[in-house]
């Protein structure tokens, strides 16, 4: 006699819940019958093996994690207008539309992303919530039971937070295409200056395989990638600043909105990944917390003189 164990479960219809192999197949319930198990309909999960509708509220930590892609768009968007624009041309009027536009373009790509999602046609988003990191991975997870016949019960268990980046990122490039390139035909924008466009239609692409593969690891990462990044590009921005004493820099820096609105942007990047760590380690949020946002440029700036190389001779 074999000592294996046969695992068994109702591949057909059923009148009552039973359960199904795998962490993502469900059955559909509909007219009084469940179905046999598989991948649950898109806005749907399996839980307990019942696909049940996604119609939970997003916590914040997930509202975060959405408005830091908008943010870093956005950024990217101003960063590649800037260095496409010749030091001479900065404060035309025709450069300010080039960032106006950015506003616009990512403004419309998010408010079109949240009508195409449930509830439809509304500004707020409900979802299933996520679990595991497995959720944005389901691919991987098709069991096969008694090892015979595979189930293929891939779905979107991390809805919407996995599909609606991509979907926004696809209305982006849209958007450039009927916002920003018509205004730079109105307005006789400097080619050179608009090079960011071709800079958008790269890092795009990247972005979305880069976010296709890594969602999950991002999700539960980006927090602290945030702030490592914030700390390190406010040192960098600080560090090569022409003027390195603490005043000459501040003053330098007031006196040029240029900088002025790099600084604040650093400023904005830090703030959610301070707002995003303490919502995934449960801690809650106080006011207070956003005055670390200044705790960079206050240490680079006490600091200065004790790392400028100036100070060190060789003997």
């Amino acid at each position: 006699m074999s000592n294996i164990e046969y695992y068994f479960y109702e591949k057909g219809r059923t009148t009552i819940p039973k359960p199904c192999p795998g962490l993502y197949c469900g059955r559909i319930y509909s007219n009084g019958v469940y179905s046999g198990c598989g991948a649950c309909p898109w806005g749907y999960r399996a839980n307990l093996s019942i696909c049940v509708p996604c119609d939970t509220q997003l916590p914040a930590y997930d509202s975060f994690y959405l408005l830091t892609v908008v943010l870093m768009t956005v950024l990217l968007h101003f960063y590649f207008i800037d260095k496409s624009v010749k030091l001479a041309y900065r404060k035309k009027p025709q450069v300010m539309i080039l960032y106006l536009s950015a506003i616009a373009e990512s403004s419309l790509s998010v408010l079109i992303s949240m009508f195409l999602y449930n509830p439809f046609g509304s500004l707020k988003l409900t979802g299933c919530g996520v679990k595991q990191l497995s959720d944005f991975y389901t691919v991987f997870k098709n069991p096969r039971p008694n090892y015979e016949e595979k189930l293929y019960c891939t779905q979107e268990a991390a809805y919407p937070i996995y599909s609606i980046v991509l979907v926004y990122i696809c209305l982006s490039i849209l958007a450039i295409l009927i916002i920003r390139i018509p205004l730079v035909g109105i307005f006789r924008i400097r080619r050179d200056s608009a090079n960011s466009i071709y800079a958008a239609f790269y890092f795009f692409p990247i972005m979305a395989a880069f976010y296709a593969v890594l969602a999950g690891y991002l999700y539960y990462s980006y927090p602290v990638l945030m702030l490592i990044g914030a700390v390190v590009s406010t040192a960098w921005f600080l560090a090569s600043r022409p003027y390195q004493e603490p005043k000459e820099m501040l003053v330098h820096i007031i006196t040029s909105p240029r900088l002025l609105i790099i600084l604040i942007g650093h400023w904005l990047i830090t703030s959610f990944g301070i707002l995003s760590v303490s919502e995934l380690n449960g801690v809650p949020f106080t006011w207070e917390m956003l005055t670390l946002v200044f705790v960079p440029l206050i240490f680079y700036l006490v600091t200065l003189k004790l790392t400028d190389p100036s100070k060190f001779h060789s003997d």
